[in-house]
């Protein structure tokens, strides 16, 4: 009985390694995309010179954006920079638990889009910590964005379908996040004490 419970935690142990390693290479990837993006954008784009891409629909226009996703709150970039380490943070923690495919790409990818622009707020002018960031994407009557904010409100999105159509996932999260048994595993012993009996 001994041997099975070191066996179990030696392969929980393994599987929060690669899902947490399966998160972080997503989300560096993530985050080269969105760089090197931003990076031709400021090279080829001129500030105050749109570019049109559908028309009027969709416009290139660099800006560079003191606040957090889709212009917002720019009076407070330096508290966005903290938010923004604090979630990596509460991200890497939970990727721990993670066992779905679906939800490790989601989640390396919310990781990639929030870690993209808080580069940007580390590195680039005004300041350390309260740099701004580079948005340069134009849908018409709406924000200018960036690949980082598209790839948040994707991954925000995927979350939400799983939460809605497959619950089972963020039970088995939450439980593995508690140190619980999985639900799986749960459920297999249950059928097994009834079958003893």
């Amino acid at each position: 009985m001994a041997d099975s419970s070191a066996s179990h935690d030696i392969e929980r142990r393994a599987s929060a390694r690669r899902s947490i390693l399966s998160v972080l290479g997503i989300a560096c990837v993530a985050v080269l995309l969105d760089q090197i993006v931003k990076i031709w954008a400021i090279a080829a784009l001129t500030p105050g010179q749109p570019v049109s891409v559908i028309g009027d629909l969709v416009q290139l226009r660099l800006v560079f954006n003191p606040g957090a996703a889709f212009s917002m709150g720019e009076e407070m970039t330096w508290i966005f920079t903290v938010l923004a380490v604090v979630v990596s943070g509460v991200l890497v923690w939970f990727a721990r638990s993670l066992r779905s495919a679906p939800l490790i790409v989601l989640f390396g990818v919310f990781l990639g889009g929030v870690v993209g622009n808080l580069v940007d707020r580390l590195v680039r002018p005004p300041a350390f910590a309260r740099g701004h960031v580079v948005d340069f994407l134009q849908l018409k009557g709406f924000a200018i964005v960036n690949l980082a904010d598209i790839m948040l409100t994707c991954a925000v999105a995927g979350l939400v379908l799983i939460m809605l159509f497959r619950p089972r996932q963020f039970e088995e999260v939450s439980a593995a996040a508690k140190g619980e048994p999985e639900v799986h595993e749960e459920s297999s012993a249950a059928r097994a004490d009834e079958h003893a009996q």
